[in-house]
């Protein structure tokens, strides 16, 4: 932890698969997602971890640092409202979006340290004065799954009410 806040952004094409993060305008690491397997890799801060979505009734993500193969950490969502809880480490977080458009959301942890988010699926930033690349990146897997979930609703809506009548 510092006492400063550290600025973040990312960047991402509108049908591409990684997400690159910014400091200064200079590429500090990624966020990349598995294509058809509910799953990423994020690279950052010399830290290499496996985001692998659980399908079980409970939906959750196991973090999984690559160099040892350990699992470091889990994500539980909250299927009724997008939520989720973190907890890595020993330490807890928690997870939400905070407006109702979903472009602004923050993950916290015990001593209610906020890192707070901006933006939407392709662009925005990062406020925190957790320096923890791992935290960082955790939120942004958060805020891409709960997008990409909107997405699949939205499509099943779609296909419900409007096939039909084609």
């Amino acid at each position: 932890m510092m006492n400063d806040m550290i600025v973040l952004s990312w960047k991402k094409g509108l049908f591409r698969c990684v997400y690159q993060l910014f400091a200064n305008g200079n590429k500090i690491g990624q966020l990349k997602e598995k294509r058809w397997s509910q799953s990423a890799i994020g690279v950052s801060g010399g830290k290499n971890i496996l985001f692998r979505v659980k399908n079980s009734f409970v939906q959750s993500t196991d973090i999984i640092d690559i160099e040892s193969g350990l699992t470091i950490g889990r994500i539980k969502y909250n299927c009724w409202w997008p939520k989720a809880k973190v907890e890595m480490e020993g330490k807890t977080y928690s997870w939400s979006f905070t407006n109702i458009w979903t472009t602004k959301w923050k993950i916290a942890d015990e001593e209610n340290n906020e890192v707070k988010f901006s933006g939407h699926s392709v662009k925005g930033q990062v406020y925190s004065p957790i320096t923890d690349s791992k935290i960082l990146l955790t939120g942004l897997f958060i805020a891409n799954y709960y997008w990409q979930l909107h997405i699949t609703y939205l499509a099943c809506v779609f296909a419900l009410f409007f096939i039909p009548w084609l």
